[in-house]
């Protein structure tokens, strides 16, 4: 019996990329000249809340809302376009189902077909 191998050209191609680049350790530095930032938006450490599923993977621990966290360190969009972008993908659901009630109440009477979705099953 014969075998016949080839070479993966994908994993071929991404070790001679890789052998372009050469890792270099730097010198250890000392960690007091470059003390690590302080995080002042973390949470203040509190037990889980009676009830909580703990027994489950993956769950993270109990994190009350921090009513205090400054917005500005999250952003809404860099330029007045992107927050309207973004407000209208976080809220157009509502939005349209607003304005399809608005709809119905006034001018619905008149044409009823606008805001009228159909759904599987109503072809």
């Amino acid at each position: 019996m014969s075998v016949t191998t080839t070479a993966n050209p994908v994993t071929t191609t991404l070790f001679r990329t890789l052998e372009d680049y050469e890792i270099h350790e730097s010198a250890e530095q000392n960690p007091q000249e470059h003390p690590a930032p302080v995080n002042s938006n973390s949470p203040p450490a509190t037990e889980n809340p009676e009830g909580w599923p703990e027994d489950y993977n993956n769950v993270p621990n109990f994190r009350p809302v921090d009513h205090t966290r400054d917005m500005t360190l999250r952003p809404n969009g860099l330029n007045p376009a992107e927050t309207v972008f973004i407000f209208l993908m976080m809220n157009g659901v509502g939005i349209n189902a607003g304005a399809a009630q608005l709809w119905r109440k006034t001018f619905g009477r008149f044409n009823p077909n606008i805001f009228k979705y159909k759904i599987g099953g109503e072809w």
